[in-house]
């Protein structure tokens, strides 16, 4: 069994260092490939000498993880905004589905779209977008001015946003933030418009955005009570894991003296 978790995680690197997804039929060879060898062993596994054993175990796993990664990595992409909607203003409903990272001029917050209409005709955009809720709306063509609520997580929401395509920066050492944002279920980023947004349900109840709104919560009580500690962002990132507010100079000192580590685990 450790040959083939080894074949596995070789098969899922093989697929990190490409640039595109392989073919489908591409997949389906390595997965018939992956379970002739698979079935080889489990029918002769007994008269086959050990070191051939490893070997097809090796390579099961490694033709069974490059498909199986591929396929996951197929389904995630599946959900990308189309091209045709972007920038174009869209009437969403929804779900506020993550803490909001709040700043002086608004906030940023995970929104989980139910419905998606472009001007009154329903279509499909990801199932999860980032949208950034701001004073300005930057969007009209003079920067109108208006107030964004403060959202919670668990609230439904009825507004109209502009959805672009997530891009990040490709620096070599810098932060990945599209390789983030998939991993996330992200498929689009926007901004909310000045048009008039609509409160419909106060709480949408879940597993998930129970524990959002406690977290809200606790949050929301140590800054009410620490408005102005310089360490009140690393006392929120220990207690609920949001380390949004912790400076920069901060962790270069944590970095420094080994205590990052401790700073990320602990609120999580």
């Amino acid at each position: 069994m450790r040959a083939l978790a080894l074949g596995w995680l070789a098969g899922t690197l093989w697929l990190q260092s490409r640039t595109d997804l392989p073919p489908m039929m591409f997949c389906i060879a390595l997965l018939v490939v992956g379970l002739l060898a698979l079935g080889c062993m489990l029918y002769a596994r007994a008269r086959l000498p050990a070191r051939l054993r490893v070997l097809l175990w090796l390579l099961a796993g490694a033709v069974l993880g490059a498909a199986w990664s591929t396929e996951c990595a197929r389904y995630r992409l599946a959900e990308t905004l189309p091209v045709e909607l972007e920038g174009k203003d869209l009437q969403l409903t929804g779900i506020i589905a993550s803490l909001p990272n709040r700043f002086d001029d608004g906030q940023r917050f995970v929104f989980e779209v139910e419905q998606a209409f472009d001007s009154g005709r329903p279509v499909r955009v990801p199932g999860r977008v980032a949208l950034g809720w701001y004073e300005v709306d930057h969007g009209a063509s003079y920067s109108v001015e208006h107030t964004a609520p403060v959202v919670v997580p668990g609230q439904r929401w009825q507004l109209t946003a502009r959805l672009k395509l997530p891009h990040g920066q490709l620096n070599p050492d810098g932060f990945d933030a599209e390789a983030w944002w998939l991993t996330e279920g992200i498929c689009a980023n926007g901004y909310v418009r000045a048009n008039p947004a609509r409160l419909k349900d106060d709480f949408v109840f879940n597993l998930r955005d129970a524990v959002g709104r406690t977290r809200h919560a606790l949050r929301e009580r140590i800054q009410q009570a620490l408005p102005e500690a310089r360490f009140a962002g690393v006392i929120v990132a220990l207690v609920v894991g949001d380390q949004r507010s912790i400076e920069a100079t901060d962790w270069d000192v944590f970095n420094r003296t080994g205590i990052g580590h401790l700073i990320s685990i602990s609120g999580l």
